[in-house]
């Protein structure tokens, strides 16, 4: 069962097998994103897959990012916005948090 968002605004969780690392998050959509500043994080090289669904100053997007294609596209409003990173390198979690955190253009 997973948190509620309301308990915990802003989720992290980490997955490794099979030669990857996946961080994926979880957060109320009260965090808006800033596009720009989101779209230069997926577009990251240390990232083999950046999938999210996120709400963002241009309103709610689905973006991925597969071996340095990018597309996005507008989305239905969800109840919470998902970001997943998946890589064959190591990735630093918190490090990448932190990133994440700074991308938000407006926090709750």
């Amino acid at each position: 069962e997973p948190l509620s968002l309301d308990n915990e605004p802003w989720q992290q969780r980490c997955n490794q097998g099979q030669g990857h690392v996946s961080i994926g998050w979880r957060l109320r959509p009260a965090h808006v994103f800033d596009e720009a500043r989101l779209l230069a994080l997926a577009m990251d090289s240390r990232f083999d897959r950046f999938k999210a669904v996120v709400h963002t100053t241009e309103g709610w997007r689905a973006i991925n990012a597969v071996d340095g294609a990018l597309t996005v596209q507008g989305v239905a409003e969800a109840e919470s916005s998902r970001l997943e990173l998946i890589s064959r390198k190591m990735l630093l979690p918190d490090v990448l948090d932190q990133q994440l955190r700074l991308a938000v253009h407006a926090m709750p």
